[in-house]
């Protein structure tokens, strides 16, 4: 067995793992990375010792024996032809996948961030893209959110493995930036990206909340919270409670009433982005069977609990709950009737034993909730829910050995953004849309 070192996607720090791990845990950041395995052993391969004089002068025999030499010149003129049409045909396959021009892109892995660049009513994603057989080189892109199709693309930010990391939030129509440098830059989403003002914070950004209709909210590593506004305003922020706060008195009020509660921004460890999200709140409804890890919701709308199946093998579970109301935490007995689930729904449609999920990976509409999901074999499906009812409207696989980020809703289709992709799939029923990034 031999290590091999491998970059955390999440904090871009170096891992040594073994060769046949399939998952790393980064030991800086938390983050949990798949490993791909080698599609093709061919760079494996062992090399030959170089033949001695004496084995290539028996070689030379050997072939002139099998092709005469007063045949050579034919020969001779067959090898252009065949090395123009292999090159054809490569270069054919390398357009198809990404590897002409400046380089094989990759869709960096973000979240997104959504602005409406061309003003056709549909939020279009906004996020990072690698030129990798050109120096690694980075952009910020913008992608039509009806077609995919590409409607602009920054100036090189630089090698992607000088960027740090990065957080990406929206504010109005301009893209702001964090760094872990402590600055903030806006960059404006509907002149082509150009950059607009940067604002230092003296202190990394540890958390970005949705704010106003031009302004974010955000947290620094020191407990500081501002509010900032789309032309670099920053005030103080009342806190607000993010997911980590699940043990205060009244969060569950703030969630239900759905203020004062962080909807995360960016790349949120462990939480489906632009919703409101409590992790491991047990305590929040009394569903038979069943594990409660999440609670979700939007600023308005229904509360959906994400879970496992319990006792039993863990398989993946889903449910609405029953409306929860705000409670007097003075008052509260030990033991209160907690709301049960107006639904509850198992995540898989086949093979449920051997199924799992993660959480993050969950997005919603006014009528929808989407989980991605893994079957065996590194097999992933989306999985759409009637919120209404429960019922499974479509699954679908979407990918094998998929790096997941998240699920972003925008106009017509759900986004799922991956280590290598950005791809849509029609929110009517699963349909593949488009993509950005390298093809399989």
């Amino acid at each position: 067995m031999r290590a091999v070192i491998i970059r955390c996607p999440n904090c871009n720090a170096n891992l040594e793992v073994a060769s046949t791990v399939t998952a790393a845990t980064c030991s800086y950041c938390g983050a949990v990375s798949r490993i791909e395995p080698r599609k093709t052993a061919m760079f494996e391969l062992p090399k030959d010792l170089a033949p001695t004089a004496d084995e290539r002068r028996q070689q030379l025999q050997q072939v002139q024996q099998l092709v005469p030499v007063r045949r050579a010149s034919k020969a001779l003129l067959v090898v252009p032809a065949v090395l123009v049409v292999m090159f054809a045909t490569g270069f054919a396959v390398l357009a198809r996948r990404g590897f002409t021009g400046s380089g094989r892109m990759l869709w960096d892995g973000h979240v997104p961030v959504l602005v409406d660049v061309d003003g056709d009513g549909v939020p279009d994603p906004i996020g990072i893209v690698r030129y990798v057989l050109a120096n690694d080189r980075a952009h910020f892109a913008a992608y039509s959110g009806k077609t995919g199709k590409q409607l602009w693309e920054t100036e090189s930010l630089g090698s992607y493995g000088q960027l740090g990391q990065l957080q990406l939030a929206a504010a109005g129509s301009m893209l702001l930036v964090a760094t872990d440098a402590g600055t903030l830059t806006a960059r404006d989403a509907k002149a082509r990206g150009v950059i607009k003002w940067t604002l230092s914070l003296g202190e990394k950004i540890d958390t970005m909340c949705r704010g106003g209709a031009e302004e974010v909210i955000v947290e620094t590593a020191d407990h500081k919270w501002f509010t900032i506004d789309a032309r670099g305003n920053k005030r103080d922020a009342e806190p607000l409670l993010a997911d980590r706060d699940y043990t205060s008195d009244d969060v569950l009020n703030k969630f239900v009433r759905g203020t004062g509660m962080c909807m995360r921004l960016g790349n949120a460890w462990r939480q489906p982005p632009n919703l409101i999200a409590l992790q491991r709140w047990h305590d929040v409804a009394n569903i038979p069977n069943m594990d409660v890890e999440m609670i979700v919701r939007d600023t308005s709308g229904p509360t959906i609990a994400l879970g496992h199946k319990q006792p039993g093998t863990r398989v993946p579970m889903l449910a609405r709950l029953a409306p929860v109301k705000p409670f007097t935490p003075t008052a509260r007995k030990p033991e209160p009737d907690l709301p049960g689930a107006d639904w509850v729904t198992e995540i898989p449609a086949t093979n449920p034993l051997t199924a799992s999920f993660e959480s993050q990976y969950f997005a919603m509409t006014d009528s929808l909730a989407l989980v991605l999901y893994e079957q065996a074999h590194d097999e992933y499906r989306i999985a759409a829910f009637d919120l209404r009812t429960g019922k499974r409207v479509w699954d679908r696989v979407v990918g094998t050995s998929v790096a997941p980020v998240c699920l972003l809703v925008t106009g017509d289709v759900v986004l799922l953004s991956t280590w290598r992709n950005l791809t849509a799939f029609a929110l009517a029923d699963g349909a593949p849309r488009w993509d950005v990034g390298l093809r399989s």
